[in-house]
């Protein structure tokens, strides 16, 4: 009985081995990668908009200005931003002998469509030194029942005003060359030296456009 059962245990032993052979050797089934294990595709950021990319405004290159008055050579001429009036008479061949150039202020930086116009010595100024960019507004006194515009206006027009002498009117001109306009008539009083009192004064005799 025992010798009958040794080679049914043999061949079951073999079968059994067999098949775990088989088993053992077949590739395990691939895991599936969960969303959260899958790494983020590459973004180049190179490709992404510059909120700070902005193409550049156009600087200003010149101005056209019109010198009139007494000078060798009365005319339009282009000049750079930066340059003054004393370069702009320079171009228009300098002051005439009967010139009067206290009445001029040769610091000013000049503006565009600026008019500046040099009197002879005893000559009623009658055209302003500077012109608004309107070109028919006068910077000075005159067309606008007497009142002198505080943005335009040049030293001598600027100290026919009540309470306003030789170095006010040089605070007035250095204020808006460093600050710009003035917003309105009351802004005067920002100053240096020029107080509400002074402004009263003078505040029915000035005007900003």
């Amino acid at each position: 009985m025992q010798r009958s059962l040794k080679p049914v245990l043999i061949a079951l032993g073999a079968v059994v081995l067999i098949a775990y052979a088989i088993f053992t050797s077949k590739d395990p089934l691939p895991q599936e990668e969960s969303p959260q294990n899958e790494r983020p595709a590459f973004m180049d950021k190179s490709s992404l908009p510059n909120p700070s990319d902005s193409s550049p405004q156009p600087k200003q290159t010149s101005v056209l200005i019109d010198v009139k008055g007494a000078v060798k050579n009365p005319g339009i001429y282009e000049m750079k931003p930066d340059a003054r009036v004393a370069d702009a008479v320079k171009r228009a061949g300098g002051f005439l002998a009967e010139a009067d150039p206290n009445l001029v202020n040769l610091a000013q930086k000049v503006q565009d469509e600026m008019v500046i116009h040099i009197v002879k010595k005893g000559e009623e100024q009658v055209l302003p030194q500077l012109a608004s960019t309107s070109g028919s507004k006068t910077g000075g006194q005159g067309e606008s029942g007497g009142k002198v515009d505080i943005n335009s206006a040049d030293e001598a027009a600027l100290q026919s005003l009540s309470g306003i002498g030789p170095s006010k009117a040089q605070a007035i001109i250095r204020h808006r060359e460093e600050n710009g306009p003035f917003a309105d008539i009351s802004s005067i009083t920002d100053v240096s030296g020029i107080g509400q009192k002074t402004f009263e004064n003078l505040q029915d005799q000035i005007e900003v456009r």
